[in-house]
């Protein structure tokens, strides 16, 4: 079994209807990737940070994908043609909750990318996010990608 294989039978193991993060480092993947996604069953993902070129053959390919924004990457034309937002902060830790929720509005789920990932403390980012999830009609439209699930877990869960 390739790493591959095993990434996929690992993830449908635990919960197939679990929201699928994959983060694309390689160019010329759109086709291998969507194969495997269809033979595992799994319809709850998308496919984010590859290069624009890139981008265009997994748009073509109907392959879901989330436009990155950010403080360098702004809207563009391409926002039309992708299923969803990955919404990164590199610099600062402000929480845009007017654009997730322009966003959202438009349809487009948006994924915010914790400061964690970005080697800074989450928590001020956290409890913005929080209020911005609470003025929001469908909450399962905005995702947060931690490495610390359990922490941001207690966060959201708090009244």
């Amino acid at each position: 079994m390739s790493f591959t294989e095993g990434f996929f039978e690992l993830f449908v193991s635990y919960d197939p209807l679990l929201p699928l993060a994959l983060n694309i480092k390689s160019d010329g993947l759109a086709e291998t990737l969507k194969n495997l996604l269809r033979e595992y069953n799994i319809h709850n993902y998308f496919c984010f940070d590859m290069s624009v070129p890139d981008m265009l053959s997994y748009i073509s390919a109907g392959v879901n994908v989330f436009a990155r924004l950010s403080e360098f990457e702004c809207e563009n034309s391409l926002l039309s043609q992708v299923q969803g937002i990955w919404l990164d902060n590199f610099i600062n830790d402000q929480c845009d909750g007017e654009r997730i929720q322009r966003l959202i509005v438009r349809g487009l789920p948006v994924c915010c990318v914790s400061p964690e990932l970005h080697q800074r403390d989450p928590a001020e980012y956290w409890q913005q996010l929080r209020k911005v999830a609470g003025g929001l009609p469908v909450t399962d439209a905005l995702m947060l990608c931690t490495d610390v699930p359990d922490q941001a877990r207690e966060v959201f869960r708090e009244h």
